[in-house]
């Protein structure tokens, strides 16, 4: 071919359907899901973050309030006095109302700090929840008190505050106003925890937070249902270990023997 001719097929052709190739080839390419299922180290990490947070929510709210200001006011048990529950109540009762008052505002403030630092580590809803959960079984299970502590009614109000603020903070103060009138705190603790669980779905929340509304309030009745109708009945019972150690001898010893009288006995000698 005369070299004044351009080659009917120039290199750069070549190249250019070289990358109608590539991108054909990338095209057909399957794109990756952002939804797809993760990996197993973003598995492990998920679960680090869930035992992490439950186990800090867990010790905080396992925080023997009550305790820690018996032994400082009197020196002496709150379980072993008053109801024997390590709670708001029997510390105003057996210790005096400004160390309940302080009590209960403690317990408050454990349930809220607890969500609130789940949330300021990892913004996911189910996690904040979670972790309001293991401050309430804190609450009532602390592994410092051998798993005997209070009902978790007061961390169950600051647990629901930090959730849902929104109707948890007027409905609050209006149960303010009935403590003040009333002087007795069962009273506007009955309504709070009744009021949250109904007012949540209409103000808006997510189905999942209404629930979990309603589950917090169950738990801590079902914690005060086993505290003052179930437990008494299981420390009456022999097998129920005593309060701070565990029992070191069998639950019913057999009674000792007595020597056999000197008629029964063989004379020897």
């Amino acid at each position: 071919m005369h070299p004044s001719h351009p080659h009917p097929n120039p290199r750069p052709l070549k190249f250019e359907r070289g990358d109608n190739r590539v991108a054909d080839n990338q095209a057909d390419a399957p794109v990756s899901d952002p939804t797809e299922t993760p990996n197993a180290m973003e598995t492990l990490t998920q679960i680090a973050h869930w035992l992490g947070i439950g186990a800090l929510a867990y010790a905080i709210g396992g925080i023997p309030t009550a305790y820690l200001l018996a032994r400082y006011a009197l020196g002496r048990d709150i379980r072993r006095i008053g109801d024997q529950n390590s709670g708001a109540a029997n510390v105003f009762r057996e210790v005096g109302p400004r160390a309940g008052l302080a009590c209960g505002i403690i317990d408050i403030l454990k349930g809220a700090i607890a969500v609130l630092t789940a949330r300021l580590i990892i913004q996911d809803p189910n996690i904040e929840m979670f972790a309001g959960i293991c401050a309430l079984i804190g609450h009532n299970w602390p592994i410092y008190l051998g798993f005997r502590g209070g009902r978790g009614a007061a961390v169950a109000v600051g647990i629901l505050i930090a959730t849902l603020p929104l109707i948890t903070l007027p409905t609050g103060a209006l149960c303010l106003l009935a403590l003040y009138h009333t002087r007795k705190a069962i009273i506007p603790l009955a309504i709070f925890l009744i009021a949250i669980p109904i007012l949540a779905w209409p103000a808006g929340y997510p189905p999942q937070t209404a629930l979990y509304a309603l589950t917090i309030p169950l738990l801590t009745g079902l914690s005060h249902l086993y505290s003052t109708k179930i437990q008494p009945r299981l420390q009456k019972s022999p097998n129920y270990p005593p309060m701070g150690r565990k029992m070191s001898t069998p639950p019913n010893p057999l009674p000792p023997q007595h020597p056999l009288p000197l008629r029964g006995r063989v004379r020897v000698g």
